[in-house]
């Protein structure tokens, strides 16, 4: 399973360039793939609000289903995807995903839950409030653009809110819950925690800053990272 977070593809024509190289490339593998969140800078799944890369992607799913297994996780850039385009994929959640073998899947944004403002920011932008306002109102897209500048500021320095107590604890909880293998997107840096008892936490790398990925073998339980094309070879 090939383990994709935090690309960050603009909507801007051409932005999805080496991303749509990395899908031809996937494709072309037998690899099953997990999209951990954030992949786009903005994604609100409603219509009114996607552009040619969101279609193309949405696209290159459909077309890859009958191949391969796809999986989608919400992250905290996108919006209403899971509830608009759950058919596209093998599995998609806003919050998180779990496989055989104790496996879980989690975007990671709320782990931290002593960042209150991102928390709040966060329940009310994917709330029925929010909801009505982006698929609804007339406002909706300037609501839309209030959010990608909130966000856009916040990840302007990617590792300052890395969090590293936050994360081993709910590592902890989990494996205490009988999980043995987390996979988390978006802090962006590789980062492995493990228990001593034989459960992992994997952060996975973003794909914004260096076209990294993940590679998970279910049946030794490896995990590795490094370029896509290095991976895909």
């Amino acid at each position: 399973m090939i383990l994709v977070a935090d690309a960050h593809i603009s909507a801007e024509p051409g932005g999805d360039r080496s991303f749509v190289e990395f899908l031809s490339a996937l494709s072309a593998t037998e690899h099953d793939v997990l999209f951990l969140g954030d992949i786009f800078d903005l994604w609100v799944g409603f219509p009114r609000y996607e552009g040619d890369a969101h279609r193309a992607f949405l696209s290159w799913c459909l077309s890859e289903r009958p191949r391969r297994r796809i999986w989608y996780v919400e992250g905290n850039h996108e919006y209403f995807v899971s509830s608009t385009h759950r058919s596209v994929f093998s599995g998609c959640d806003p919050e998180e995903l779990s496989f055989p073998g104790a496996v879980l899947a989690v975007h990671g944004d709320a782990i931290d839950r002593g960042n209150r403002s991102n928390l709040f920011f966060r329940y009310i932008s994917k709330s029925i409030l929010g909801h009505l306002v982006l698929r609804f109102l007339p406002f909706g897209p300037a609501f839309a653009l209030g959010v990608k500048g909130f966000l856009n500021a916040r990840d302007s320095g990617c590792g300052s809110f890395f969090a590293d107590g936050p994360i081993r604890a709910f590592a902890n909880d989990r494996f205490a819950q009988g999980t043995r293998t987390i996979f988390v997107g978006h802090y962006h840096k590789a980062f492995e925690y493990g228990d001593g008892a034989g459960g992992r936490l994997y952060v996975v790398p973003a794909w914004c800053d260096s076209e990294s990925v993940g590679l998970y073998n279910a049946d030794t339980g490896a995990v590795c990272f490094g370029r896509w094309q290095a991976l895909l070879e």
